[in-house]
């Protein structure tokens, strides 16, 4: 999903471009400042389920993929 980031200095919210113009427009309506780019921050992440398994998960918005180590 398109993201949105929003901090203090500069107060802008930086929206990526795919955000709908109907939510760039409302927050605008709301009276923040908002710049657009092309993509934010990438995620990759590590789950740890409640049966103490790790799955890893990598941003599908970019060509990588989730690696496994195992000790």
């Amino acid at each position: 999903a398109p993201r949105v980031h929003h901090q203090w200095q500069p107060d802008e919210a930086v929206v990526e471009e795919r955000l709908p113009d109907s939510v760039v427009a409302d927050l605008k309506g709301r009276g923040h400042s908002t710049r657009s780019i092309a993509a934010s921050a990438i995620a990759q992440a590590i789950q740890w389920t409640s049966d103490g398994n790790l799955h890893a998960a990598s941003d599908p918005r970019v060509p990588s993929r989730a690696a496994a180590y195992e000790a």
